[in-house]
């Protein structure tokens, strides 16, 4: 995604580890940086650390995992001050919003394909077993998954 920004003029870059603030770091997860997490600077204020806009999480288990990730498209205006982060709209002086940001990440998603020796498939059918993805989801959702931290 950094690479994508840059491509399109937006000073985005990919962080690097050694500046992270370890387990007793900030609360919230955009607060924080870990290695390969997206940053830019503001358009109209700067900074020297910038501001995570991008960042992903993985939960291994015996043979499964659950991999997450977060693109922070704006600002969320109705959570308190600590967890109101800037994302890429507001970050990008106003180049980007939340209904422009489709062919981005299209553009991002080819890329990573390309990355990885396969391409890109968009499709409209969804998930091909729904009832599987509803058991994964439930289980998810069930509190002995929750409470097992």
């Amino acid at each position: 995604m950094a690479e994508v920004l840059r491509d399109l003029g937006v000073a985005a870059f990919v962080h690097r580890p050694g500046h992270d603030p370890g387990p007793a770091g900030p609360f919230f997860c955009f607060d924080r940086r870990s290695a390969g997490d997206v940053v830019m600077f503001d358009a109209e204020v700067g900074g020297a650390r910038g501001h995570k806009i991008m960042g992903s999480a993985q939960r291994r288990f015996h043979a499964t995992v659950l991999q997450h990730g977060s693109l922070l498209l704006a600002r969320n205006r109705h959570v308190g001050r600590g967890a109101c982060h800037p994302g890429l709209e507001d970050l990008a002086a106003g180049r980007f919003s939340a209904a422009s940001v489709r062919p981005l990440v299209e553009r991002w998603l080819a890329l990573v394909a390309v990355g990885l020796g396969s391409q890109a498939m968009t499709t409209a059918a969804g998930f091909a077993d729904e009832n599987l993805v509803r058991r994964r989801a439930a289980g998810f959702a069930d509190d002995r998954w929750t409470d097992r931290r």
